[in-house]
């Protein structure tokens, strides 16, 4: 494939799709060649895409509409690429999601295209990988569209000696810029019959993508509920070290997290259930601080709504530390992580469970710098937590409704680069002081039993989180909660 010229002239030129005539006779000859040309926007930054393809002219209901030879071809500005230091060469894993429809039947298709090989980068670079589309068949008669939707583009650099660089990556998240269409193909599918042996059986309705029938309207959001866009992330003021924008460039994420917390006193490790987390992720600023240095500024905020009837703990039985059931309706705000039960022994020999939950008391903020190879994450957070229930020998300790930690918690972790990126998500670190407890007890007053129990500094804590959720074009919905590393 010829280079492709530079991302204004081609914005300039819009979409070009091309259709060949189809063939005199048979179906086999019967195709269009397709060479669709799509800007798209990603962050603040623009990037083309390029799909060219043979698809069928005509279909039959029942049988599948195969396109065949399809490549896409992602070219990228170099401000994106500037983000990664020292790069001289990268690889590239694109995803464009597509819509299929046929009349008021609508489904969605993702199209995966990996440039193994690397790259040279230069003024405008070009990732070029071929997709295998997975068929669409039809069970009535009706013209089938296919459509460009969200576009994403994970790409992966290397210095001169063929190591990654430090970021390894940089990820777009891309929608169609507007006044476009975004159309790739029609196919006119019509019931054929043999007049011999007309067939008896009818196609089921509806469309099917490679095994998935779809016979909706449309098909569901993959976002979940707990899922939605919160405020850009707070930004240096008047630094004149750190040339931030105005306003700053921040795309909206979700992403489950999970983890681990020592509690030092009790010789105890607690697992965090998975639990949501919505992101408010900031572009990369060149130059900060110091010449070469980049930074990016991220808010995360939890969202977990608790359920109406929620059980009372059971000290006949053992902890559950299962994920809580997703939500069905939208419900407001609710800055909780879910319940975290845990089991351990009290002076070293007594048979005890509990149950707690943190709730975030603001957004986190969640800072990145990086200059060549060396770089640091780190993550700001104010918790609160409450001691929901409490078994010793499996006899239940009357809490109160609001047993809590005196004073907030202020939590940092920390990471590198290497293993930690806002998107893509990794393992944060830290250590943790529990603050003393406050409002425990019905009928008497447990606070300094707890306190001397659980409160005190160097508690180990481990989070994972997962790859993000995109709340623009549903990259990756809704986000799987990561295995927890120990």
């Amino acid at each position: 494939m010829r280079r492709m010229a530079s991302v204004g002239v081609l914005a300039a030129a819009g979409v070009a799709v091309a259709l060949a005539s189809p063939g005199a006779a048979g179906a086999q000859d019967d195709t269009q060649q397709v060479d669709a040309r799509l800007t798209y926007q990603c962050d603040t930054s623009q990037a083309l895409l390029r799909v060219t393809g043979t698809f069928p002219g005509t279909g039959t209901t029942g049988e599948p509409v195969q396109p065949t030879g399809v490549t896409l071809a992602v070219t990228v500005p170099p401000e994106v690429l500037a983000q990664l230091p020292d790069a001289v060469s990268a690889t590239s894993v694109v995803r464009l999601d597509t819509t299929v429809t046929q009349g008021e039947t609508a489904a969605s298709a993702s199209w995966g295209a990996v440039q193994d090989t690397p790259v040279p980068l230069g003024a405008d670079t070009v990732f070029t990988g071929t997709v295998e589309p997975e068929p669409v068949t039809a069970g009535e008669p009706g013209e089938i569209t296919f459509a460009a939707a969200g576009l994403s583009v994970t790409i992966t650099g290397q210095n001169a000696d063929g190591a990654p660089t430090e970021p390894p990556s940089v990820e777009l998240t891309c929608l169609p810029a507007d006044d476009q269409t975004t159309e790739l193909a029609a196919v006119s599918v019509a019931d054929v019959e043999d007049p011999v042996t007309p067939s008896t059986e009818k196609p089921e309705p509806g469309l099917r993508v490679g095994t998935e029938s779809v016979s909706a309207a449309a098909e569901p959001s993959k976002v979940p509920l707990e899922c939605h866009a919160i405020d850009a992330p707070e930004t240096p003021k008047n630094d004149p070290t750190i040339p931030v924008p105005n306003p700053y460039p921040f795309q909206s994420y979700c992403a489950k997290l999970t983890g681990f917390t020592n509690v030092a006193k009790l010789n105890a490790s607690v697992l965090q259930p998975g639990g949501f987390i919505n992101i408010s992720a900031g572009s990369f600023i060149r130059n900060c601080v110091s010449t070469g240095r980049f930074c990016s500024f991220n808010a995360v905020y939890s969202n977990n709504p608790r359920p109406v009837d929620d059980p009372p703990a059971d000290c006949s039985k053992p902890p559950n530390s299962t994920e809580p059931t997703p939500i069905t309706k939208p419900l407001p705000d609710d800055h909780t992580y879910p319940k975290a039960p845990g089991s351990f022994f009290v002076f070293g020999f007594m048979p005890a469970s509990g149950t707690m939950q943190l709730t975030q008391l603001a957004p986190a903020k969640v800072d990145i710098w990086f200059r060549g190879t060396a770089g640091e994450v780190t993550a700001k957070i104010q918790l609160s937590v409450q001691l929901i229930d409490a078994c010793v020998n499996g006899v239940k300790v009357p809490l109160g409704n609001d047993c809590r930690s005196a004073s907030p918690i202020d939590a940092v972790l920390t990471a590198t680069p290497a293993t930690y990126s806002i998107t893509n998500g990794g393992v944060l670190t830290g250590k943790v002081t529990i603050p003393p407890f406050s409002g425990c007890g019905v009928g008497e007053d447990l606070d300094r039993l707890l306190t001397e129990l659980i409160s005190g500094p160097d508690n180990f804590v481990k989070m994972t989180q997962s790859k993000v959720c995109s709340l623009g074009n549903q990259v990756n919905c809704p986000p799987v909660t990561p295995t927890p590393q120990r």
